[in-house]
Formats: C-alpha cells, structure tokens, sequence
C-alpha cells in the first residue's frame, strides 16, 4: 500500500541564469535531512518570477502525479 507523502517543494529564484546553474551543479545530489536532493529547472513559474515581472498573480494550482 502506498500513502501519500509531501514531496517537499521550494522555489528559488535567481536573477541571472549562470548562478542558478552553478548552485544546481554544486547541490544536486547532496544529502539534506538523510535524503539526497534533486534540483531542476522550474516546470512552471513561481510567485516570485512573477512578482520580479512585476505581475501579481491571483492564485496557484500545484499537484504532483504519482
């Protein structure tokens, strides 16, 4: 039986492009609370890459498949 667990998300942005990949190449695989991270590039945006744009957006939908 499988139960549904918080993957754990967080959103971060950076304003230039090159620091953002060198924090993915230093911390991607790295251990944080007994697991091993795993960083990508966004899939959608987050508030605050709208916010930097200087739109407010009025809501989020967030689900993770399987």
């Amino acid at each position: 039986m499988r139960t549904k667990k918080m993957r754990g998300q967080a959103f971060i942005v950076f304003k230039e492009r090159e620091r953002a990949q060198n924090a993915m190449r230093s911390l991607n695989g790295k251990p944080f609370l007994g697991k091993s991270i795993r960083i990508s590039f966004a899939k959608t945006k987050s508030f605050a890459s709208y916010r930097n744009e200087g739109v407010e957006p009025l809501f989020a939908v967030s689900g993770a498949s399987k």
